[in-house]
Order: C-alpha cells, then sequence, then structure tokens
C-alpha cells in the first residue's frame, strides 16, 4: 500500500515540473512539449 503525499510534497513536485517546462520553453530552440500532464510526470523513491 502507498502513503499520500503530504500537500507540501505535491507542491515541490508541482513546482519541480514547472520549472523543468520553464526550461525546456526558455531554451535557445524552444522545446514544445504536447503531453504535459500528471501521469506524465514520474517519480522514483
Amino acid at each position: 500500500a502507498s502513503v499520500p503525499l503530504s500537500w507540501a510534497t505535491r507542491m515541490m513536485i508541482a513546482f519541480g515540473a514547472a520549472k523543468g517546462l520553464a526550461f525546456l520553453h526558455n531554451a535557445e530552440k524552444p522545446v514544445i512539449y504536447r503531453d504535459f500532464k500528471t501521469s506524465n510526470i514520474l517519480l522514483d523513491s
């Protein structure tokens, strides 16, 4: 059984995903990532 994530952890994940998306968008040659959704954010332990 998995333990639910705290809201602080969820916010850190969302912030990290947003930073990564901004990095791709602001690159010298911007990358358009079309399939950005929660089910595609992979976590490891």
